[in-house]
């Protein structure tokens, strides 16, 4: 097996037992009573050669929420809204690192823009090379004061890494303000 294939199926793997998780909770409270937050869980298509090798490929419409309800401001002048929850924003995030790095720097708290290390946004993502795909294996959200942790599996050129994504609510919106490298 081929180091892409096995980073692949891995991350497929975590990505279905936190599904599992979310569709069998170990606990019978409901997430109300609980005072849980719902946790959405989103992946990117990969591509390879082409041919499209995910399982699902997620919708656009899932991941924006139209502007007449209630969505976000505009991200980029593009006429595309911005994303409504943490998991949103870095799977926005990510993919524009794919498609467009330019972009990447709308997802980025007021602070954060601030005191950008050498090397950009890029540099703050720690990422180079090729992104083949990328998994959200956990997520934390706190209403108050709001924040969230997101943990993130990512495969570059062969190699797999994770990141922890700090966010934070600023001027009405999920922001990323911090990218953290995970050492196993």
């Amino acid at each position: 097996m081929t180091l892409k294939r096995t980073s692949f199926l891995l991350i497929m793997m975590v990505w279905v037992a936190s599904a599992c998780s979310l569709l069998f909770p170990l606990d019978n409270a409901p997430a109300a009573e609980s005072g849980a937050l719902p946790v959405q869980l989103t992946t990117t298509p990969v591509q390879e050669s082409g041919k499209d090798i995910s399982p699902s490929p997620q919708p656009v419409e899932a991941a924006l929420t139209p502007a007449v309800a209630g969505g976000g401001p505009d991200v980029g002048g593009g006429g595309e809204v911005y994303p409504q929850t943490p998991e949103m924003v870095v799977n926005a995030f990510l993919t524009a690192y794919q498609d467009n790095p330019v972009e990447m720097s709308s997802f980025l708290g007021a602070a954060r823009l601030l005191s950008m290390p050498e090397g950009g946004v890029n540099a703050l993502l720690g990422v180079t090379g090729k992104l083949e795909g990328f998994a959200i294996q956990s997520a934390a959200v706190n209403p108050d004061p709001p924040e969230a942790l997101l943990e993130v599996g990512l495969a570059v050129d062969g190699s797999e890494m994770r990141r922890r994504f700090h966010l934070s609510f600023e001027n009405g919106r999920w922001v990323i303000e911090n990218i953290e490298t995970i050492v196993p």
